[in-house]
């Protein structure tokens, strides 16, 4: 699906739908998409291990979001857990817009397929501010990664959590609007 229609399909078919089937009498209340956050955290045991690793998990996430990532840093040392302050510790990606509409529409129709053993999404990843928040374990199943870093993403397997931000408070309302997104749940 292109990404003009991929975004343009809430606001002329899923919005209209979704206020009849939740009954709301406001435009306003209608929950829609607002971001989508990436992160990818980058553990002091594989920076020991390889110092590569950050390299590598910096040009994961660039491919994957099509944007450049900010890192977080450690705001203060733990002497227990060998990080200092100012440590890299992951990176991070908010997607907005059209990059975000384009994201999604390639994260359902191409990744999650591509997930071995995938029965859906559990439905409880919905949090009670109405925002899906999960993980995947391996980034290589991104068709970016494959293409570009093909042998990198054998040697390294990194993780990426996705969070998907909507403007409902409300848990029903929001499965309501990810199933009309096509995002698969169970339970």
């Amino acid at each position: 699906m292109e990404i003009t229609k991929f975004s343009k399909k809430y606001f002329s078919q899923i919005s209209q739908d979704l206020k009849k089937s939740l009954k709301l009498s406001n435009n306003h209340m209608i929950p829609q998409l607002e971001k989508i956050v990436l992160s990818m955290k980058v553990g002091t045991k594989s920076m020991e291990k390889d110092s590569k690793y950050v390299d590598v998990a910096e040009k994961f996430i660039t491919d994957i979001a099509g944007q450049k990532p900010a890192y977080t840093t450690m705001p203060h040392s733990i002497s227990g857990f060998k990080v200092r302050e100012g440590m890299k510790l992951g990176y991070k990606v908010t997607l907005r817009k059209d990059r975000m509409y384009s994201f999604l529409a390639k994260f359902v129709a191409v990744v999650l397929p591509r997930i071995k053993n995938f029965q859906g999404i559990f439905s409880k990843s919905i949090d009670h501010q109405g925002n899906l928040n999960f993980g995947i374990a391996d980034c290589g199943i991104f068709p970016e990664i494959l293409a570009k870093h093909e042998m990198l993403s054998y040697e390294y397997k990194i993780g990426i959590s996705v969070t998907i931000v909507t403007s409902t408070k409300n848990r029903e309302h929001a499965k309501v609007l990810f199933e009309k997104y096509d995002i698969p749940f169970y339970n």
